[in-house]
């Protein structure tokens, strides 16, 4: 639980702390207490947002939900559950709170504060050496299936050769064709099924 006071001077002031790490999620919430006027105005009586900045630059905005129970009779309490957004980099997050009433008008604004989003170690760089030949050996095998995959057909006029190919290159066994040609010159599949798996008819031919 983190746990956030605005004073009457829109300071906003941390009262309760804990550590929040990078890609955290549902984990914990965020508390903003705010007294419950502030001047003639009443927060119960408007939407609001808590605005933020990420260490990169990224801001966003959100509305805060108001909990049913006062602190102390004295202070409203809202609550936001931290997100992915809020945790997704690690670093300092700028932060302060905005009032709107219901005609969208921009009434108050608080100072600023800020809240450290901690970060966390990427088990990958601690692996054994032995586990780290394990990725690699996945890497390799997904590039050779990605290299060795067919993606083409080659059919050589002269020589009656078809060969499948790869990225451009010839791979597999060469199909020699010469035996099997009819004497018209094309092979009639009929009711077979033709390359690729689809079925033919009676006008479906290769030329040769």
């Amino acid at each position: 639980m983190y746990v956030i006071k605005m004073e009457q001077d829109k300071t906003l002031v941390t009262t309760i702390h804990s550590t929040i790490y990078q890609g955290e999620t549902k984990a914990d919430r965020l508390f903003f207490i705010l007294p419950r006027e502030y001047d003639d105005i009443n927060f119960a009586d408007c939407t609001l947002l808590l605005q933020y900045i990420l260490p990169n630059g990224v801001g966003y905005s959100e509305e805060l939900r108001m909990l049913p129970s006062a602190y102390k009779n004295e202070y409203y309490q809202y609550g936001l559950t931290i997100n992915s957004k809020l945790t997704s980099v690690a670093g300092e997050i700028s932060l302060w709170l905005k009032a709107i009433d219901i005609h969208n008008e921009i009434i108050l604004i608080s100072k600023e504060t800020t809240l450290e989003i901690s970060s966390t170690k990427d088990i990958v760089d601690y692996f054994p050496p032995a586990a780290l030949s394990q990725i690699d050996r996945l890497t390799l095998d997904v590039s050779r299936l990605n290299r060795d995959k067919a993606d083409n057909i080659t059919y050589d006029s002269d020589s009656k050769d078809i060969q499948l190919a790869s990225n451009g290159l010839p791979i597999g066994d060469v199909i020699n064709m010469t035996s099997i040609i009819q004497d018209s010159g094309v092979i009639e599949f009929g009711d077979d099924v033709l390359p690729g798996g689809e079925k033919g008819d009676d006008n479906d031919v290769i030329h040769f």
